[in-house]
């Protein structure tokens, strides 16, 4: 099938304050759309354009920033913040109901002086978040438990920031002299806070 030959099969409205945030998931049966009405909204739709499910999944005042669904599990990430980066709240969420029973919040100030101008997120199995953070003046950090910030990268205009935390805790980023790579982040004492590794 060529571009020319596509074909729109429905189409319907979706009541969103942020319709460039729209995070749309498609299967054989059913599409998935996450969007801001109010906080994480979740509409499960048919293949004929009708609206089958509407779940506030998480109110917030906050701006939507990012948000990610699984629905193989019904695992919800998301990240609310300012877009401009002006507003230092920034606020986490995440539900797998395999492992936690309630779903796990949190809401921080970021603590620098200069704004935020990249976020990304992950929440690990026991619902702990991980949180890379660029700024103005083009440093990388990573937040984590309400701990000192840790520089990770610098001198970047944009870092492309990714974590993913399924058992370990991975930050990816993209770097001038490197590309992108990710790095494993260690706390435990006596052992290399960054291991390096290969692009993947």
């Amino acid at each position: 099938m060529v571009a020319g030959s596509l074909v729109p099969v429905a189409a319907w409205p979706i009541p969103t304050r942020q319709p460039n945030q729209l995070i749309v998931r498609a299967f054989e049966d059913q599409i998935h759309i996450l969007g801001s009405n109010g906080g994480l909204t979740h509409w499960t739709v048919n293949l004929r354009g009708q609206i089958l499910a509407k779940t506030l999944v998480h109110p917030t005042r906050l701006p939507l920033y990012a948000a990610s669904y699984q629905p193989e599990y019904g695992r919800y990430t998301a990240l609310f913040a300012s877009p401009n980066g002006e507003d230092r709240t920034v606020e986490l969420f995440a539900y797998d109901p395999r492992r936690y029973e309630a779903p796990q919040s949190l809401r921080l100030l970021l603590p620098f002086r200069h704004r935020a101008v990249e976020l990304a997120m992950d929440a690990d199995r026991n619902g702990r978040f991980h949180l890379l953070c660029s700024t103005a003046d083009r440093k990388l950090y990573y937040l984590c438990d309400h701990r000192a910030p840790a520089l990770i990268a610098e001198n970047e205009p944009r870092f492309f920031p990714h974590v993913s935390s399924p058992s370990k805790v991975y930050l990816g980023c993209f770097e001038t002299a490197n590309g992108f790579r990710y790095r494993q982040y260690s706390r435990k004492p006596h052992t290399p806070r960054l291991r390096e590794f290969n692009n993947l």
